[in-house]
């Protein structure tokens, strides 16, 4: 945990050296401690303030607390009760808060020490948590799911199921089988496009006579399937395309007859 520790400091301390001049309040301990020093010295004596010191006056008071029976000074933001914590501290307090609040993220932190401390920032907890050894076990730990949906359509496999590029080549298969009329020659178009008889709803097999009437059907249940894969649902879907396709086979029946 030591050299965990060491290493957040250092990194901690560079990124907030890359900040501009003055405006990082997190500064290390031979620092800090310099300012509770001078502040001291102003307070003690009048001497020529410069403009530093002005800027430290407007800033900064000192709050003297007892730790085990003996008294620090401690930084504190004036007007206010919340304190400045130095580099070197920083680790300890997000450890000991992470630990009274069962290892809470990052957000629970940063509501904790915002309500003790003036300098501490969510992009400090967000790196120091990088730290945390159970935080990382549990991150590590942590898998997602997949999460099966049974169908509970009961029409799955009472269509055709065809890609459009067998769709489309149809029409010449179609050529190869025109004038037969047979239920023979039918089912052997189904078969030469790779489609199982049992996979085509029974009341358009028996209103089938001719193999254009096949593909007119297949047609059909392609563009209801097109419009299932566009957002409805698959049994309202399959009761459309059945009637659609039996009406169509009845006009169609209709106009061949007349022929």
């Amino acid at each position: 945990m030591e050299s965990k520790k060491s290493i957040f400091q250092t990194n901690l301390l560079e990124s907030e050296e890359k900040k501009a001049t003055n405006s990082s309040s997190l500064f290390p301990r031979e620092e800090y401690e310099r300012v509770i020093s001078r502040l001291n010295e102003l307070e003690q004596s009048n001497p020529t303030k410069t403009k530093e010191d002005h800027r430290l006056l407007q800033k900064y008071e000192i709050l003297e607390v007892t730790i085990e029976g003996t008294t620090v000074q401690k930084l504190q933001k004036k007007g206010t009760q919340l304190r400045f914590v130095c580099a070197e501290d920083v680790f300890d307090v997000f450890l000991a808060i992470h630990r009274t609040i069962g290892y809470g993220g990052r957000t629970n932190i940063y509501k904790a020490t915002k309500e003790k401390y003036a300098n501490i920032s969510c992009n400090q907890i967000t790196r120091f948590l990088q730290y945390c050894e159970k935080c990382q076990l549990k991150k590590s730990s942590v898998q997602k799911g997949v999460v099966v949906k049974p169908i509970v359509s009961n029409s799955m496999n009472s269509r055709a199921q065809l890609p459009l590029t067998t769709l489309h080549n149809s029409q010449m298969d179609c050529a190869m089988f025109s004038g037969r009329k047979t239920r023979a020659s039918i089912l052997e178009l189904a078969g030469h496009l790779f489609i199982s008889a049992v996979n085509i709803p029974e009341e358009i097999m028996e209103g089938m006579e001719t193999e254009k009437q096949l593909a007119e059907a297949l047609c059909l249940v392609n563009e209801e399937n097109q419009n299932v894969e566009q957002g409805r649902s698959a049994e309202s879907c399959a009761i459309n395309c059945n009637s659609r396709v039996v009406a169509g086979l009845r006009g169609g029946g209709g106009g061949g007859g007349g022929s």
